[in-house]
């Protein structure tokens, strides 16, 4: 028999009797009726944390899934434009070679450059370098300042962005790139970073690069050849492979 039900019946007990009825015996229900609200409200309080632990956990597996679907969708492009490229290069059994079979792909390796002034004065808004035409299309550099949510310091954010509007249909790009900082004095990388796979660019996806390049007090150091005179110049390495459809 449970708490409750046991209250139940001594409280009815004192009622048939209740001529004979002591202080102690009231005392006694009241305690009891005092540790069973406090459990109540232990087992209320754990319902509610229960829940909230199932929706946060409910909330981040949608949000995993929603980014590895994300990923696999590139992956399939970078399938997709890998496989026209190897394409290029097969060359049927019993016919002549052709010039495009002797040709690599649709392939430009390059780089743009650009030199920001007043790296000091930099905000949150984008500044954008000069365009630059590359696989047929516009692109730029485009740099912000950045807060990081742990550290105590901001950072440099890099990228390469693709400017163009009237790209043809099916029109896309898959870039590998480097992004360094070049030193004033002798031209040489002082700070690198490179992407670890192939990105594609198409007229919805534009924009590629580091959030987090380099931080400020880094960038700033005395004594580095990272920034010099207020101006940084950024250099992006490129090997395009272009793919219209």
């Amino acid at each position: 028999m449970n708490e409750m039900a046991e209250i139940v019946q001594e409280t009815n007990g004192l009622a048939l009797t209740g001529s004979n009825l002591d202080v102690g015996s009231i005392r006694a229900l009241v305690n009891k009726l005092m540790k069973l609200e406090v459990e109540l409200q232990s087992i209320t309080e754990d319902a509610e944390r229960y829940k909230s632990e199932l929706e946060s956990a409910t909330s981040t597996f949608k949000t995993v899934v929603a980014l590895k679907n994300k990923k696999l969708q590139q992956l399939e492009r970078e399938l997709q434009l890998k496989n026209e490229e190897i394409s290029l290069y097969k060359i049927s059994r019993g016919s002549s070679i052709s010039a495009r079979e002797t040709s690599p792909p649709a392939n430009f390796e390059t780089k743009i450059q650009a030199r920001f002034a007043n790296i000091s004065k930099l905000t949150a808004v984008y500044w954008q370098s000069n365009r630059m035409k590359i696989a047929g299309a516009d692109w730029c550099i485009i740099i912000k300042r950045v807060a990081h949510s742990i550290e105590k310091n901001d950072y440099l954010s890099v990228y390469l962005y693709l400017t163009s509007d009237d790209l043809p249909p099916g029109w896309s790009c898959g870039i590998f790139q480097g992004v360094h900082l070049i030193s004033h004095s002798n031209q040489k990388k002082t700070h690198s970073k490179a992407g670890g796979c192939m990105t594609i660019y198409d007229a919805g996806n534009k924009l590629w690069g580091f959030e987090h390049f380099i931080s400020f007090e880094k960038l700033l150091e005395q004594g580095t050849d990272h920034c010099k005179g207020d101006s940084i110049l950024i250099s992006i390495d490129i090997n395009a492979f272009l793919s219209v459809k």
